[in-house]
């Protein structure tokens, strides 16, 4: 019985052999569609930076705004208590700023500001919740005005931190350069 039950597996050899071309067959085609799509994405994708209307946030932007936010003075105070406390900037946390996110961000955004805002008066397209300041200026706007009136939103990133409930120091990027 034995002899017979070896006969018939050497027997069915063939039909092994099928099976087995098959499923050999069948995954070089699933690793060639694979590959193919991971080539197409990275062909498409070659030239930019992110996925654009996926992207929410600049994340090193905001490291460097916190980083910034945390930087010890000579006296051993930090940059945001100095800044929650006087309500404006001074020369050295003024001149340091514009170093860091201008050195850093003029390649990535075509405009850049940091000051204080309201964030109580928060509209859409407009500046007046925003205060002027002699390191960067007024707050850009957030649309542009075409041809005939037209208008548009313009890409822009805002990084907000609360001082207290009227007012918050903000950094905002307008016009990412793609």
């Amino acid at each position: 019985m034995r002899d017979k039950f070896v006969f018939n597996l050497i027997g069915n050899r063939k039909a092994q052999m099928g099976e087995t071309i098959t499923w050999i067959v069948a995954t070089i085609i699933i690793l060639v569609v694979l590959f193919l799509s991971v080539f197409a994405t990275n062909f498409y994708l070659n030239n930019r930076k992110d996925a654009g209307y996926l992207k929410s946030a600049d994340t090193l932007a905001s490291k460097s705004f916190f980083s910034y936010l945390l930087t010890h003075r000579e006296n051993d105070t930090l940059i945001y208590e100095q800044l929650k406390s006087e309500g404006d900037f001074n020369e050295f946390n003024g001149n340091l700023a514009q170093s860091v996110f201008n050195d850093l961000y003029s390649k990535d955004y075509q405009e850049i500001w940091l000051g204080f805002s309201d964030p109580n008066l928060n509209i859409i397209g407009e500046t007046r919740n925003a205060r002027q300041n002699e390191y960067f200026g007024h707050k850009p706007k957030t649309y542009a005005v075409g041809p005939g009136g037209s208008s548009a939103i313009r890409d822009s990133v805002s990084i907000l931190v609360d001082i207290n409930k009227n007012s918050s120091i903000e950094l905002f990027f307008v016009g990412r350069v793609r």
